[in-house]
């Protein structure tokens, strides 16, 4: 098992039916792929799909030479973001765009893993009115 769960890097291949990206693209992916079949799938709910794979937990991850993902889980194209910086950024911008304010406002949130994505998101959830946002970590 190749460890790796979140990446950016360069497309070197492209599957047949992919039309919205192409070799050379600078690109980072959401690593949780869903199944696209199940009942949660078809309804909008892949983030609760029970046949979900992590890659760099349930398979190879981001740690190897090269990776393999559907190009639906590819986030966007980032060429503009190539700095190291940027990179750790977008990231952390996937995510937020992930969780919008009628998603959480009111309700409980519970961030495992404080660091610099966990504490990022502990401020988005409170700023997306969270009610009470609690948190784990050893730091």
């Amino acid at each position: 098992m190749t460890l790796g769960h979140e990446f950016c890097g360069v497309i070197e291949r492209v599957g047949d039916e992919v039309a919205m990206l192409k070799v050379g693209d600078f690109v980072s992916a959401e690593m949780h792929v869903n199944c696209g079949h199940c009942h949660q799938c078809r309804v909008g709910e892949a983030h609760i799909c029970p046949n979900v794979k992590i890659m760099g937990i349930d398979q190879d991850g981001a740690f190897a030479d090269f990776v393999k993902i559907p190009a639906a889980n590819i986030s966007s194209s980032m060429r503009e973001f190539q700095s190291i910086t940027a990179r750790s950024w977008i990231r952390w911008e996937m995510r937020c765009t992930r969780c919008w304010p009628g998603a959480i406002a009111g309700q409980s949130v519970l961030v495992t893993g404080c660091g610099p994505i966990g504490l990022m998101s502990i401020v988005v959830a409170k700023a997306c009115g969270s009610s009470i946002v609690f948190a784990d970590g050893d730091k």
